[in-house]
């Protein structure tokens, strides 16, 4: 579990399976709402069953303001530091520390 945590937040803080995904895929539908309506909760839940379309509209997300600006506001909610949120590693509370020597 830890590895996939250090991967999603150094390799893929913007991607499915990190907690904050929820907030910023809502985020994201609210300024752009995803071809049928149908597709925001494949997008929230399971977004490797999306098709052509729906995979467009969330990579669409990806660049869009909403969407990394909702990430930002659900990590400062949970903890994180401004400073921590241009780079480096953040893990949100209930993530095991990590080892020293891969800090």
């Amino acid at each position: 579990m830890r590895y996939f945590a250090i991967c999603g937040g150094a390799y893929a803080g913007a991607w499915f399976g990190n907690p904050w995904w929820r907030a910023a895929i809502n985020a994201w539908a609210e300024e752009t709402p995803p071809p049928p309506a149908e597709h925001l909760d494949l997008a929230l839940d399971a977004p490797n069953l999306l098709d052509e379309d729906g995979i467009d509209w969330l990579m669409e997300a990806n660049y869009a303001q909403p969407f990394s600006a909702a990430i930002r506001r659900w990590q400062l909610e949970h903890g994180a530091e401004e400073g921590h949120l241009g780079g480096g590693l953040w893990f949100p509370p209930g993530v095991p520390e990590l080892p020293r020597r891969l800090r």
